[in-house]
């Protein structure tokens, strides 16, 4: 260590007088004049900070409004497009006046915008060309709601009309459908039970002629006219041009004329006015003002003038888009000229800021290397000193401890500390040798212990083990002893079980020989009991085919005058035409009735030409069933005449099988009971080997124990001894 350059009170490191002023009071001045150099560094930064925050004041409080103002025209202006696109395309009138309300919000916005821009200083040409347009559309938007409303009108109108003709068609339906059901159902059970007298034959022809036949025709045709009248205003409903729908009306008023016609057919044979009074309403849907062709054509034509609207309205938002486009750009280019300003002054203001900082920079540096140069050499010496003494160096001299000021100070705070650690270590040495001397006394007890207590367990540990050895053997003994005899027990019920299977294999076979004779006799005595039943049934079936050759007698009777009636029928209708033929255009549904019911004649005709064959056909089966059931009968009496000799034969078998069947199970009963015994002794030395087995196992683990417990142990005298 160089200790002659140390400074003595009053004197610097070099011989030179101090000024008697304390290192803080040296920092404090220099820190002082750092702080006045950044004041002057802040004072030339602030000229530009002002500068700059005029054109940030510029740009803030009007460029960058203008173009926010001009972009929220813009897009103010692209959603009254969109609430123009809403009010041409509405579905329904709510759609439409909430399109129209859009609409009216959009343009109050978009004159509120255009207020704005005209006080922040806008251009005061395109404010009032902009507010020239959002007028013009205005008006056009007007325009274009009073064309929307009227089809909509018009399609609300005929919605309701449609709704009301769907519960009148459904009324006309529910009214005459089943009218065509019954009639339909009444004649085909008339046509199936005619009567056997002509004079009723002659007025149930007369009845369907004139009434039934006739009002069934005109159901279905009126029933089909109005389907398709409805049709063809459901089509009408949904067509997509005037053309169009001037054809289906004049389809609708054709079948309209037949719907009337057969309307007042039904209303004066029927003498009610109710098929003339429906069939009237739901004609009425297709004629008129109010009807639903003149309010689909009405409803076309009012889309077509609303088309034209909508183009002048949307060219009136094109131009509107187009200006407000223009008032953006005009505005986002002012914008971006302030905001390229405001850059180029911030780029001045950094440099000006750089230049002054790195003055500051400077001038701290020159100051702290001036002040601190000076103390730095004896810190240095001191910190060195530090390390002396931490790694354990206590004689070593400490310098600057007499300096007056805090690098003074710090000086003797570490000799105190050298003084300090000298006086610990002393003590330490004294303390290690105390502690040498009763670890060594406490080891001479254990080792003495550690031998006492070996020599006694060991003791036991020999006593356990053998006392363990020759348990084991007993138990072996025991387990050899148990399955010799658990073998020999098994080898006897072996034989014994052979033995009763046999024995008991013989009494089921005599058991199931029984079973079976006895089985064979039952089916014996219902074969005989069958074959009488067949004779008996045999004969019945001759009785009842014998009663069905007389029933297809009187069926030719039945068939002969159903032809009868059909010629009659066919006669009638003949006269039915004819007289529909002189009545002309009036009698034209009568001639269509007889002609159906003289087809239903020749029907009938030709379905009994072929009954009459089918009943002579079964006329020759049946006698050639009675010749083969005669030859069943006395087939299956001869069969009950051997089936009863053979049951007889059947019983003596059955009684001698049952004694053998007797003696068996006797033998088997015996054979059982050697079984049992003999499983009673091989359960018996299956046990005690099971128990010899427990006393192996326990004198082995207890001899496995003995010899772990004596391991442990000198393990135990083994920790005690090294420690």
């Amino acid at each position: 260590m160089d200790t002659d350059r140390l400074s003595l009170p009053g004197q610097s490191a070099t011989g030179r007088p101090l000024s008697g002023l304390s290192l803080k009071v040296k920092l404090a001045g220099a820190f002082a004049a750092m702080f006045l150099a950044a004041a002057g560094i802040g004072a030339g930064a602030g000229l530009f900070q002002l500068r700059i925050a005029g054109l940030f004041q510029q740009v803030h409080e009007r460029d960058f409004p203008l173009a926010t103002g001009a972009l929220k025209i813009a897009d103010e202006s692209n959603g009254l497009v969109e609430a123009a696109r809403l009010l041409a395309a509405a579905p329904d009138d709510r759609a439409r006046t909430q399109a129209v309300a859009l609409f009216d919000r959009r343009i109050a916005a978009l004159e509120t915008q255009l207020g704005k821009v005209h006080a922040l200083g806008g251009d005061p040409a395109a404010g009032d060309r902009m507010g020239g347009l959002l007028r013009e559309a205005d008006g056009a938007a007007k325009a274009l709601d009073g064309q929307v409303r009227r089809p909509l009108d018009g399609a609300a109108r005929r919605a309701k009309r449609m709704e009301e003709l769907g519960a009148a068609h459904a009324a006309f339906l529910a009214r005459f459908q089943p009218m065509v059901r019954e009639l339909t159902l009444t004649i085909q059970n008339v046509t199936m039970d005619l009567p056997s007298d002509a004079a009723g034959l002659n007025r149930l022809v007369l009845t369907l002629v004139s009434k039934d036949l006739p009002v069934r025709q005109a159901l279905s045709d009126i029933l089909g006219d109005v389907n398709l009248a409805v049709t063809l205003l459901g089509k009408a409903d949904g067509t997509g041009t005037v053309a169009q729908v001037s054809d289906q009306a004049r389809q609708f008023a054709a079948a309209a004329k037949r719907v009337e016609f057969f309307a007042d057919f039904l209303a004066n044979i029927l003498t009610d006015e109710t098929p003339r009074r429906m069939a009237q309403a739901i004609v009425a849907f297709g004629r008129g003002e109010d009807g639903i062709f003149a309010l689909r054509q009405a409803e076309l034509e009012a889309r077509a003038g609303a088309m034209a609207a909508e183009e002048k309205l949307f060219a009136l938002m094109d131009r509107l888009g187009k200006q407000a486009d223009a008032l953006a750009a005009a505005n986002e280019a002012s914008a971006a000229t302030a905001a390229e300003e405001v850059d180029a002054a911030i780029t001045r203001g950094l440099a000006v800021t750089g230049i002054l900082v790195a003055l500051a920079m400077l001038l701290g540096v020159v100051s702290g290397l001036f002040l601190v140069n000076r103390s730095i050499r004896l810190l240095d010496r001191l910190r060195a000193a530090m390390a002396e003494l931490a790694a354990g160096r206590l004689d070593l001299h400490i310098p600057g401890l007499s300096r007056g000021d805090e690098i003074g100070g710090m000086a003797r705070s570490l000799e105190v500390f050298r003084a300090n650690a000298l006086e610990v270590g002393r003590l330490k040495q004294e303390q290690e040798q105390a502690a040498r001397r009763a670890e060594e006394a406490k080891r001479t007890a254990r080792l003495e212990l550690a031998q006492h207590l070996e020599t006694s367990v060991n003791t036991v540990i020999v006593s356990l083990i053998d006392a363990a050895r020759r348990m084991r053997s007993d138990a072996q003994a025991l387990s050899a002893n148990a399955e010799q005899t658990k073998r020999q027990s098994l080898d006897v019920a072996g034989a014994s079980a052979s033995a009763s299977e046999r024995v008991s294999s013989v009494a089921t076979a005599a058991d199931q020989m029984a079973s079976s004779i006895e089985e064979i006799g039952r089916h014996i005595d219902e074969s005989s009991l069958i074959a009488g039943d067949a004779v008996r049934e045999a004969d019945s079936t001759n009785d009842a085919i014998s009663g069905l050759t007389d029933a297809a007698g009187r069926i030719d009777q039945v068939v002969e005058l159903i032809n009868s009636i059909a010629a009659q029928t066919n006669l009638l209708a003949l006269n039915a035409t004819i007289e529909a033929a002189r009545a002309g255009e009036a009698g034209k549904g009568f001639a269509v009735v007889a002609n159906e019911v003289k087809a239903l004649a020749n029907q009938t005709a030709k379905a009994t030409e072929d009954i009459q064959a089918q009943v002579n056909q079964m006329q020759l089966v049946t006698e050639r069933a009675v010749a083969s059931i005669r030859g069943i009968a006395g087939t299956i009496g001869r069969m009950s005449e051997i089936t009863s000799t053979i049951a007889s034969a059947v019983q003596e078998q059955h009684a001698a099988t049952q004694d053998i069947a007797r003696h068996a199970q006797e033998a088997a009963s015996d054979t059982h009971s050697v079984s049992r015994t003999i499983d009673d002794v091989s359960q018996a030395a299956a046990e005690t080997g099971a128990i010899a087995g427990t006393a192996l196992t326990t004198a082995t683990s207890l001899h496995a124990e003995a010899d772990r417990l004596q391991t442990e142990v000198a393990r135990f005298i083994d920790t005690i001894r090294a420690a």
